[in-house]
């Protein structure tokens, strides 16, 4: 079956239109995502085709691509930004449109986003069933290969010289770890440490950015220095000025076959961005499947442990649940936050904040900092484990629920994706009296904040980090009116608080 721009004119029309509206707010949000989705699409397409086999997780008998070595740095954003668009069009056209069709029309817009050409994308691909981690390196690209290799490597996929030239200038956005050019700056031979034909300011800047790098593997370089946030024509003109970060990089300068194209793509913008757009719908096209080579994926990962086989439709139930609940209810996000931080932290994560108090017991969500608990976040998961129950009786725990529930909200309103692993079972017991030492106050001392985390196996970074998710929801009067009526007996309003919130 042949790919169209209109694939889903009848299927999903509105289909364009979500995922444009969901890459934009992401880019604004975070200004890495267009460079981190062009990477991910590229690392998609070159191992086993543009089937979106990037995005599935790995489990106890499978090592997937995500987790091969060279994938370790793929972009968070990237993956974030396919799974906000997956989550929008499960709830307008359920099942209808492939992961690997949503990062490749992402990725086309994240590109014009940020000054870069528009391209046609034609859509129809269906989602890969395979991810298998040990296909990975043969199909990269290094940044230690020589041009040789690089060339050859894009000749067994039906690439030509201009358009390997063209896809690498992907590189005019975005970073790279300094761990993929330290050895030009610290290493390039015995005698010369550092890369004679870098351009020296430019080397001494490096060296001191990435001073400290093999004991901070995160840090990194903008691939263009000029223009780190602009798609153009600037990455060719500086490799021709010792500019380049990379070898990779350097070599298109060095080698007879590529220097004309740098040449001409360093004068011509225009030349540039026609061979890049040519090159990146040949991209698009790569070893796809369709038909009944795929399927479409109703989530964008597979689901660790037994749920993939016992309940495979789980995260799509759940999914599907909490963004109905979020959408009636915009509190729900925080207050599912504060219920899954309410059970981890007393007992564990086991959902026996859910039980209910007898006339023989006081249970967790009776106890008196559990009053104000959000009776949205108790009934979405109550609404996803009854529509669990039809579907697989008897096989999802609660705590498993309440866990995906928690991040597919935190998702919902702007926060990070991240992976939840699964297999939790319930507890079976549940006591208002654990409740008081296990949850902190908010008139504690940081030492008595620090201290309670502490002893939870909790460093200050992870503290620090887990308060952050007060950047939504409420808290109530009662929780801060020291500050505003009761400071003290000279000033009762705290003095560090910004002066027009107690007056408004």
């Amino acid at each position: 079956m042949a790919l169209s721009e209109d694939y889903y004119k009848q299927t999903c029309p509105d289909f364009q239109k979500i995922v444009r509206e969901t890459v934009t707010v992401k880019q604004a949000g975070q200004p890495a995502t267009a460079a981190g989705t062009l990477r991910l699409f590229f690392h998609d397409c070159m191992v086993e085709g543009c089937d979106a086999s990037v995005f599935i997780a790995s489990n106890h008998v499978n090592k997937a691509e995500r987790d091969a070595d060279i994938n370790q740095s793929l972009s968070g954003d990237a993956f974030e930004v396919v799974v906000r668009a997956k989550t929008a069009l499960e709830l307008t056209c359920p099942g209808i449109v492939s992961c690997a069709d949503i990062l490749a029309e992402a990725t086309r817009d994240l590109v014009t986003m940020v000054g870069g050409p528009f391209y046609p994308v034609k859509l129809g691909r269906k989602d890969g069933q395979v991810s298998l981690a040990s296909k990975v390196d043969a199909n990269l690209p290094k940044t230690n290969q020589t041009m040789d290799e690089i060339i050859k490597l894009f000749a067994d996929k039906g690439f030509t010289i201009e358009e390997m030239v063209a896809l690498t200038g992907g590189h005019t956005i975005g970073f790279s770890h300094c761990k993929e050019f330290t050895d030009r700056l610290f290493h390039y031979s015995p005698t010369t440490p550092t890369d004679p034909v870098m351009n020296p300011r430019f080397a001494e800047g490096l060296k001191k950015t990435c001073a400290n790098y093999t004991t901070n593997p995160a840090m990194s370089a903008f691939n263009d220095v000029i223009t780190p946030g602009k798609f153009d024509n600037i990455y060719y003109q500086n490799l021709k000025r010792g500019l380049g970060l990379l070898s990779s990089d350097h070599a298109l300068v060095k080698d007879p076959r590529t220097m004309p194209l740098v040449e001409l793509y360093s004068k011509n913008q225009e030349a540039f961005f026609k061979a890049f757009g040519h090159a990146m719908e040949k991209l698009g096209h790569h070893e796809i499947k369709t038909g009944q080579q795929g399927e479409v994926r109703r989530r964008i990962q597979t689901l660790h442990g037994i749920l993939q086989k016992t309940c495979p439709d789980f995260e799509s139930i759940v999914r599907d649940t909490v963004s109905l609940k979020q959408m009636a209810n915009p509190t729900t996000a925080a207050g599912t936050l504060r219920l899954f931080f309410h059970d981890c932290m007393v007992e564990g994560c086991d959902a026996s904040i859910l039980i209910s108090s007898n006339h023989i017991n006081i249970a967790e969500r009776d106890a008196d900092i559990n009053q104000s608990l959000s009776g949205d976040a108790l009934e979405v998961v109550a609404l996803a484990k009854t529509a669990l129950e039809l579907t697989c009786p008897g096989i999802v725990s609660c705590s498993d629920i309440l866990a995906i529930a928690t991040r597919n909200l935190v998702i919902m309103v702007g926060g990070p994706f991240y992976n939840v692993r699964l297999g939790r079972k319930d507890g079976k017991v549940s006591q208002a009296s654990r409740v008081e030492a296990n949850l902190i106050r908010s008139n504690r001392t940081m030492e008595d904040i620090i201290n309670y985390f502490a002893v939870k196996g909790f460093t200050i970074e992870e503290m620090v980090a887990l308060s952050g998710g007060h950047t939504i929801g409420f808290s109530h009067c009662k929780e801060f009116a020291d500050r505003i009526f009761n400071y003290n007996r000279t000033t009762p309003t705290d003095p560090e608080m910004y002066q027009t919130l107690p007056k408004d």
